[in-house]
C-alpha cells in the first residue's frame, strides 16, 4: 500500500509490504510507528520515501523494519538516540522524548528498538520482537 502525506511544501510516500504479527499492545505499537514515521517525514523534507517491511526470518526473533531516504543520523548523535531529552531538532521543535519512549514501549512489548548504523542511504530502525 502507498500512503502519500501531503502538505503545501512536501510529499512523502510510504510503502508498506506484507502483514506483520507480534505479541503486544496494538496501541503501543501505533505510538511507536507514528513517532518513527513522523520523525522520518520531518528529517526528509520534500519528496521523501519511507519503506516498512519484514526483516529476514530468524528462529529467535522477528524484525519489522522502517527505513527512509533522508539524511540519516550523524555518528555523534547515534550513541544518544534513545536517551531521554536528547534531540537533534532545533530548540522548540522537539522534546527529545520520542525515541526514548519508543524504545521504552518496545521493551514493554518484549522487544527492542535498534538503529541500524550500517545503513547509509538514510535511516533504518529495526523493531525486533523476541519469539516466545
Amino acid at each position: 500500500a502507498r500512503y502519500p502525506f501531503k502538505s503545501p511544501r512536501e510529499r512523502t510516500h510510504i510503502t508498506w509490504s506484507g502483514d506483520f504479527q507480534f505479541k503486544g499492545s496494538k496501541l503501543l505499537m501505533q505510538h511507536v510507528l507514528f513517532n518513527l514515521i513522523k520523525n522520518a517525514c520531518e528529517a526528509m523534507g520534500t519528496n521523501g520515501s519511507i519503506k516498512i517491511y519484514h526483516g529476514q526470518p530468524h528462529a529467535d526473533y522477528s524484525d519489522f523494519i522502517i527505513e527512509d531516504n533522508g539524511p540519516g543520523i550523524s555518528e555523534s548523535s547515534q550513541a544518544n538516540l534513545f536517551k531521554p531529552f536528547f534531540t537533534t531538532k532545533k530548540e522548540g521543535e522537539g522534546t527529545g522524548l520520542g525515541l526514548y519512549l519508543c524504545s521504552t514501549l518496545m521493551n514493554k512489548m518484549n522487544g527492542e528498538l535498534i538503529y541500524d548504523d550500517k545503513f547509509k542511504s538514510g535511516s533504518r530502525f529495526i523493531l525486533r520482537f523476541k519469539k516466545s
